[in-house]
């Protein structure tokens, strides 16, 4: 069982001095919406649902580099405490790695929407096995899509109920920052980010350790991002 105070506390650790420098982590992500919505905007102006059906499909294409960025920076922050972004877009290492990350993110955004409409409760048992994929495939380039998802699914075996604890930890933050006029998040992304990467690293070294004597991708590697 993974200790979430300490993996909390360990996180808040970690960022306190640099949470300003950390928000570079987040650069991609703000870049691709930027992107999206002035692209959407311009088509708009010619044909509203042109743009809104545009604005979909870049959102569709280029929206899970973000989070994969996110997710490499911040995995190798917890790992070598380095918070520049030097390096950072090697993450991503060639075509195939890129295709492999699309495909991940659309399968897991289409079973976890399949669940959802079923019965709620077998989408977010979807999402939180499937967690974890970003973190494999930052780990591990050379994995099909399929290889990493199966090994989010094993490193996050009996630990669906922690990570949904985790997240619904920081329902109070996330409230709060609304009456900061949203100031709050720039302490409270990194925050969040940096413990759900000590998250997986806990977790996976934990899944490793367990499963030495069995068939398992091995996911902790301190030297990669």
């Amino acid at each position: 069982m993974i200790d979430r105070k300490y993996i909390k506390g360990a996180a808040r650790s970690m960022i306190r001095g640099r949470w300003f420098r950390l928000l570079a982590g987040f650069i991609p992500s703000i870049a691709v919406a930027i992107v999206t919505s002035i692209i959407t905007s311009l088509i708009s102006r010619a044909d509203y649902t042109a743009g809104a059906v545009m604005g979909y499909i870049i959102s569709l294409l280029t929206g899970f580099l973000g989070a994969f960025y996110c997710c490499a920076y911040f995995i190798r922050f917890v790992r070598t405490s380095d918070c520049r972004l030097n390096g950072l877009f090697k993450a991503i290492r060639n075509g195939k790695h890129f295709l492999q990350i699309f495909l991940a993110n659309l399968v897991t955004g289409i079973l976890v929407s399949i669940g959802i409409c079923l019965l709620v409760i077998p989408g977010i048992i979807c999402a939180c096995w499937f967690s974890q994929t970003h973190f494999v495939l930052v780990d591990n380039p050379d994995l099909t899509f399929i290889q990493a998802m199966k090994v989010s699914r094993k490193i996050m075996k009996g630990r669906c109920l922690e990570y949904i604890v985790l997240i619904f930890s920081f329902l109070g933050w996330i409230f709060l920052g609304i009456f900061t006029l949203g100031i709050l998040y720039l302490w409270l992304l990194p925050y969040m980010q940096s413990t759900l990467a000590i998250f997986y690293h806990e977790a996976c070294s934990i899944a490793v350790e367990d499963a030495r004597t069995g068939d398992y991708f091995d996911t902790h590697d301190s030297g990669r991002y």
